[in-house]
């Protein structure tokens, strides 16, 4: 999971990469998974990511997840607070979060990444 937080003009953008707790959903029928609360700030955005967005078999620097944070930030920092509404802000995420990660590559395992975005509070 990563969460994107800026200070809404494309400056100053960061990426944390907030670490699972528990075997990967589905997997284990009675598995119990920690709470987490997150506050997301006006123009922030949270993606949760399959591994196969990451697990690449031909670049072995993309596991730990450094790159995944790196075109997040880069591709976050595009946005700003006259993007017309959160779900396009997802949608333009979670295209190009995907593209720029995979780098043309076909992925090595299913990829899936949901984007939640909160859009600005306009007055």
């Amino acid at each position: 999971m990563v969460s994107c937080d800026g200070d809404g003009d494309g400056d100053g953008a960061s990426a944390i990469l907030l670490e699972a707790a528990g075997p990967p959903l589905g997997v284990l029928p009675d598995a119990e998974f920690s709470q987490l609360d997150l506050h997301l700030r006006p123009g922030s955005a949270f993606c949760a990511y399959t591994d196969g967005l990451i697990d690449r078999h031909d670049d072995l620097a993309s596991v730990d997840g450094r790159q995944l944070r790196r075109v997040a930030v880069e591709v976050f920092g595009q946005l700003g607070p006259d993007q017309p509404d959160s779900s396009e802000a997802a949608q333009f995420l979670a295209e190009n979060i995907v593209r720029d990660t995979l780098r043309g590559a076909a992925p090595d395992d299913d990829v899936c990444l949901t984007v939640l975005h909160r859009g600005f509070d306009h007055a």
